[in-house]
């Protein structure tokens, strides 16, 4: 087997947060997502239930999609949900993880994609909250990712304030490794080979606390490097992870 990239550890580390009979979504913008999603159904978790915010409920995911919001997903698919009916799910507690994105993130698990301040005073809007406030307050298990880690994504404080930490630790995973945020610092819990703590430190704005035993995230079993080979021939995965 080849040596894993840092976009398969990415994507195994979200898979391997869903536990098997979990029930699971995305929003948009979230194809690495889905990826770890069918990654994790087609290994450790074959009855997870997935909720895409197109609107179909467990898609086979056989061969993906190049966004998270098809509409092909809704094809030959009998069960369907308005985007009304995630948001009724997840406030009664029925919904178990959900993956989130963030262009900043701060000591304190706080995120913003509302907009960038450039030093200028310049001011770049990003996308949007696409109501990623409310659903993180809600799931019982919100996942942070990020595809690159940097000073410019891992900061003291946030341009803008779009999501709010509901309770501590945070966990995040990045290109680097698996990370909790608590108590004002970002703790390691896995790195992803050949990824080092002064890496990371370098990329971080705020303090980084060492381990007392730095572990290295576990790298792709036979079965998972199966799944992902055919989930994702081409390996978009990589272009994501190399933006």
């Amino acid at each position: 087997m080849r040596k894993p990239s840092r976009a398969d550890f990415l994507v195994l580390s979200m898979a391997r947060a869903i536990s098997n009979g979990a029930t699971v979504a995305t929003g948009v913008f979230s194809w690495l997502p889905m990826l770890a999603i069918a990654v994790a159904r087609a290994t450790r978790a074959p009855h997870l239930v997935y909720l895409n915010c197109a609107g179909a409920i467990d898609p086979p995911l056989l061969a993906l999609p190049l966004t998270s919001t098809d509409i092909r997903l809704l094809k030959n698919n009998p069960y369907t949900l308005r985007l009304a009916d995630l948001w009724e799910f997840a406030a009664r507690g029925r919904l178990d993880v959900m993956f989130f994105g963030f262009a900043q993130l701060d000591r304190n698990g706080n995120t913003n994609l509302t907009l960038l301040r450039g030093s200028n005073g310049h001011v770049r809007k990003l996308p949007g909250v696409a109501g990623a406030s409310a659903l993180r307050q809600l799931v019982k298990n919100p996942v942070l990712f990020s595809v690159r880690h940097s000073p410019a994504a891992f900061v003291r404080r946030l341009d803008a304030v779009t999501t709010v930490a509901r309770h501590q630790p945070v966990r995040v995973v990045t290109d680097l490794g698996i990370f909790q945020v608590a108590r004002g610092k970002l703790q390691v819990l896995s790195l992803h080979s050949p990824a080092s703590l002064y890496e990371v430190r370098e990329k971080t704005g705020f303090v980084v606390e060492p381990p007392s035993r730095l572990r290295y995230t576990l790298p792709p079993s036979r079965r998972e490097w199966r799944a992902l080979e055919k989930l994702d021939p081409r390996k978009i995965r990589n272009r994501h992870v190399q933006l």
